[in-house]
């Protein structure tokens, strides 16, 4: 059964364990005024102030639109196994591996309780808990509550300030230092992690006390134009162009070894080679929609009767035009001719 709580009543000794996420305490408190609390918050009473268990971003987003009151449950636990029980029930939002860490340090520190009676606890493997042990021993105080206010997103902290902090601690402070504040993304954190391991001594230094500066001058560097519509239709045209060469290019060589084949037999290329090469000609032979004749960049017509743009092309449509004495006549069964597949190149 829900009571009606004062907010100086709660006792906020685990609100450290979270990270305060900007966006979504935003979000809960838009709700809170439009809609107001929904969902109590848990609680375990310890004489007359009762300590807080789960709820922390509901009271303060309560508290940012100053309200006194808030809506709690009591549960008739003990301190330890209430704060397991939420844990494992949680499912409104997933934690970060920082944010088990912190878990498993209080248990630890506060509680005197082994790691292997953490993970009977929490249901989870020996390994598991020494890992977010070991993760948040491992950054600075400084990175932790950078990641805890939501300037650095927890998931960059695991993979970029951690193991950034195991090759140079200080360098992890420093960078944090050098953010004076700002919020920095996954994608940016990575962008000087990557160039950290990449410079010497002296250029790490520069990178870590003046990280926005680096970004920008590699966001300067790093630059590019976009390219026009125009431009970007001719590009797409040179490729469409190259490939229909080289289609070609394989359809003739495969033509001109078929007849040669028949000429020492004495008799007429494949079937095989013949179908292979009308089919394929004739994918490519239609022309683009909306293209005028005369196409992108001036072409001009040569002695066989067709535009090109290029000296190869043109050289292609006449040796083509030469080789069509070579092709015998339409197929006995009715197929497209040699003379008209070819001419449609």
């Amino acid at each position: 059964m829900a009571i009606t709580l004062e907010l100086e009543q709660l006792v906020l000794r685990y609100a450290d364990l979270r990270v305060l996420e900007p966006g979504r305490r935003a979000r809960l408190a838009a709700s809170l005024a439009a809609e107001g609390q929904r969902e109590p918050v848990l609680v375990v009473q310890e004489d007359d102030t009762y300590l807080l268990i789960d709820g922390y971003l509901r009271v303060d987003a309560l508290g940012k639109l100053a309200l006194d009151t808030v809506e709690a449950v009591v549960i008739d636990v003990e301190e330890l196994d209430a704060l397991v029980l939420t844990w494992r029930l949680q499912r409104s939002r997933r934690r970060s591996a920082i944010e088990d860490g912190w878990l498993v340090q209080s248990l630890v520190e506060c509680h005197a309780l082994s790691q292997t009676e953490v993970a009977r606890r929490l249901q989870r493997s020996k390994g598991w808990v020494s890992e977010r042990l070991a993760l948040v021993q491992v950054l600075p105080r400084e990175v932790q509550e950078a990641v805890r206010t939501g300037q650095i997103a927890a998931r960059g902290a695991m993979r970029f300030l951690v193991p950034m902090a195991r090759r140079e601690e200080a360098h992890c402070v420093r960078l944090i230092a050098g953010l004076k504040g700002e919020k920095l993304s996954v994608s940016e954190l990575e962008r000087l992690y990557r160039a950290w391991l990449e410079a010497d001594d002296e250029l790490r230094g520069r990178i870590v006390d003046q990280p926005l500066l680096y970004l920008k001058v590699e966001a300067v560097a790093e630059k590019r134009i976009e390219p026009t519509p125009l431009q970007d239709l001719a590009t797409m045209l040179e490729s469409i162009s190259g490939s229909c060469r080289r289609v070609r290019k394989r359809l003739r060589e495969g033509v001109f070894a078929g007849a040669n084949t028949a000429d020492r037999n004495g008799g007429r290329p494949s079937e095989t080679t013949w179908w292979a090469s009308a089919s394929g000609h004739a994918s490519v032979s239609h022309p683009l929609p909306g293209l005028s004749h005369g196409g992108v960049g001036g072409c001009r017509r040569d002695r066989t009767g067709v535009r090109s743009s290029r000296p190869e092309a043109a050289r292609e449509h006449r040796l083509v035009a030469d080789s069509r004495r070579l092709l015998p006549p339409p197929h006995p069964r009715g197929g497209p001719s040699w003379t008209t597949t070819w001419s449609n190149c």
